[in-house]
């Protein structure tokens, strides 16, 4: 049977600052949507050392991957990128001469203080911008624990989001001439079209 969705753009959490709660989101979205925590890899000093570390992960096929405190990086790789938008590609364990196909169907998000997305990437990439409340976004406090909702709630969430998606269908995708994002059509007519359907 079909997929859903066959490739998404990476989701980008970024502030210009810590603190600000970055990982918490991303750990909140993924527990509402998989019910378990992402497997979490950190840029390192160059993006030949990550796309070593990412190819090995890869063939783990994790359902979420998280690239971790990407500060001041620019992000790039022909790895990242062909997975990201092909959904697919061909990876040299460490050790072994042979080629081994791999088909991404993990969630890939990032989150950074300042990663600089451009080129190619920023096609390939939507991205979440928290701007801090104070100076000193660490001392903030909050009445609530984003993850302790979702943790509670959970059920409602994802019922009220599955409600959202047969309304959309049975409104007949209705389409209000948007473009595409990057190269992901299908998201695009599953998701974001879903989205603006809802919000306007």
């Amino acid at each position: 049977e079909r997929p859903f969705l066959s490739v998404a753009p990476m989701f980008v959490v970024r502030s210009s600052m810590p603190g600000t709660g970055k990982g918490k989101i991303v750990r909140g979205l993924v527990r509402l949507a998989f019910d378990t925590a992402p497997v979490v890899i950190t840029w390192g000093g160059s993006s030949e050392e990550f796309e070593k570390r990412l190819a090995a992960l890869l063939l783990r096929t994790p359902g979420v991957l998280s690239i971790d405190n990407a500060n001041g990086m620019q992000i790039k790789g022909d790895l990242l990128e062909s997975i990201i938008t092909e959904g697919r590609a061909d990876i040299r364990p460490l050790g072994y001469s042979k080629i081994v196909k791999v088909r991404n169907r993990s969630l890939i998000t990032l989150t950074g203080n300042n990663p600089i997305i451009t080129g190619d990437m920023a096609r390939r990439a939507l991205s979440i911008e928290i701007v801090p409340r104070s100076a000193d976004p660490e001392r903030d406090r909050y009445p609530f624990d984003p993850a302790e909702i979702i943790r509670r709630r959970r059920t409602d969430f994802l019922m009220a989001a599955f409600i959202a998606m047969r309304a959309f269908r049975l409104a007949g995708m209705p389409r209000k001439g948007l473009h595409a994002v990057g190269s992901f059509d299908d998201w695009s007519r599953k998701v974001r079209d879903l989205v603006y359907w809802l919000t306007g």
